[in-house]
Order: structure tokens, then C-alpha cells, then sequence
């Protein structure tokens, strides 16, 4: 989880659309975070729901909105 983490702060910045798959609850927090500390946006609505293996998450990007 870190090492995904550390590759998507590196590489992606967050946009609508962008679905990520077996997080924990910590893994969509930091998501929330870098899309609003550290990509400048507003708010961002996203689509949480359980993995097929009913223990990890899937996070979805559904809305950003950068206050433009």
C-alpha cells in the first residue's frame, strides 16, 4: 500500500475518473488529501464501495472542483 501510495504522489495527479482498488480506509484519506492539499482542488466527490473480497475498498474520482 505505501509503495502505491508513494508511486501516485510521485507520478498521477488526481483527475475524474481515476479509480483505485484494494485500499483501506487510510489509502482513501490520503487520496482526499492530495486531492485537496496537494492539487489545489476545492471539494471532490468520490464513490467508495467494497472490493469483491469484502474487505478492501475501491475508491472512484467521481467530481473534482478546482474553485475555476
Amino acid at each position: 500500500m505505501d509503495d502505491l501510495m508513494d508511486l501516485y504522489e510521485k507520478k498521477f495527479k488526481i483527475k475524474e475518473g481515476l479509480f483505485f482498488g484494494g485500499l483501506h480506509e487510510d489509502g482513501v484519506s490520503e487520496i482526499i488529501r492530495n486531492a485537496l492539499h496537494r492539487d489545489g482542488n476545492k471539494s471532490v466527490t468520490i464513490k467508495v464501495s467494497l472490493d469483491q473480497d469484502e474487505y478492501h475498498l475501491n475508491a472512484e474520482i467521481k467530481q473534482l472542483n478546482d474553485g475555476k
